[in-house]
């Protein structure tokens, strides 16, 4: 069973929406601009296989994409006043 719901609408009904999804083992399709954006489903609806691999590929994809500048505690450049 599928329920489509505007995303505007999901904030004022997610209570209702989540407890379909998890009891009824349903889902609901999220649009915005009546295009799907979002489908939401039981996790045992979705094969762990399929999860893992997802995973690792966003973290392939994600692999080189951060740049380290320096040390996040220690201050870029000396003040007047640390002297």
């Amino acid at each position: 069973m599928s329920k489509t719901v505007p995303f505007s609408d999901l904030a004022a009904n997610v209570d209702t929406l989540f407890e379909e999804v998890v009891q009824k083992h349903g889902e609901v399709v999220l649009t915005r601009d009546g295009k799907e954006v979002a489908k939401v489903v039981p996790l045992e609806s979705v094969p762990v296989e399929d999860v893992r691999e997802r995973r690792r590929r966003t973290l392939e994809e994600l692999r080189g994409s951060v740049t380290i500048l320096g040390d996040i505690v220690e201050p870029l450049e000396k003040w007047d006043c640390d002297e």
